[in-house]
């Protein structure tokens, strides 16, 4: 391990238990901003039927797709200007957002 990282360098421990849904208590992936200098990270969680997301400091449910009913895989891309693109796999369909989960485009299906 980096002794520049982790609880060696004062990292502090997340809790979920201030994300606003029960649904996200089957997170499978957390997904942090890596953007150096950042003194609160973003953070997206990510459970089997939602996502929360920790974004400047504020945790906010990510409302999914309209008509999912299971989320197999999200990733993300994160910007400087912490607006995040992300990449859902969600009922057999890929779907994109490009305002950190707001809004979804349905980007392919199968």
């Amino acid at each position: 391990m980096d002794p520049s990282s982790g609880p060696e360098a004062g990292e502090r421990s997340l809790s979920l238990r201030s994300a606003p849904s029960t649904r996200t208590a089957g997170t499978h992936r957390l997904l942090v901003d890596p953007t150096p200098g950042v003194e609160v990270p973003d953070i997206y969680a990510v459970g089997g039927v939602s996502m929360a997301a920790r974004l400047r400091g504020k945790w906010d449910e990510i409302s999914s797709p309209v008509g999912t009913k299971e989320l197999s895989d999200v990733a993300v891309g994160f910007s400087a200007k912490r607006v995040a693109k992300l990449y859902l796999v969600a009922s057999g369909e890929v779907f994109v957002s490009g305002d950190s989960g707001i809004t979804w485009v349905k980007f392919a299906s199968w």
